[in-house]
């Protein structure tokens, strides 16, 4: 007896049960060109609207606005005490430094610095 059904029918419908065949992309690729398109959109915007800083390099001295004074002793001495930092204001007649010349008056500082030294450290 003879089947109802052609050949071809059959043998379709015993490969169908597998289901058909759908061509879907990933969902980890869509969420990758997500965020190339946003890495590329954020690097062209900086290169449109950011700023950057400028390098150059010359030769030359820096020198303050107000100029620079040269502050010599009369004579050779020693610094003993500076009441002064670097870029600190001063005004006229403030002190400076205290300097010792050489002799015995260098010899009293010379030792007043030493105990001061020795006061500090607890000898």
């Amino acid at each position: 007896m003879g089947s109802l059904f052609r050949p071809e029918a059959l043998e379709h419908r015993e490969r169908d049960w597998l289901g058909s065949i759908q061509l879907i992309r990933p969902v980890s690729l869509a969420v990758l060109t997500v965020f190339a398109l946003l890495v590329a959109g954020a690097v062209a915007a900086y290169l449109a609207l950011g700023e950057y800083t400028r390098k150059a390099r010359v030769s030359g001295y820096l020198v303050p606005d107000r100029g620079v004074i040269r502050l010599v002793a009369p004579q050779p001495a020693t610094v003993v005490e500076s009441h002064v930092a670097e870029g600190r204001a001063v005004r006229r007649g403030d002190v400076l430094f205290v300097l010792a010349v050489a002799g015995e008056g260098f010899r009293f500082w010379l030792q007043r610095s030493r105990a001061k030294k020795r006061e500090s450290s607890g000898i």
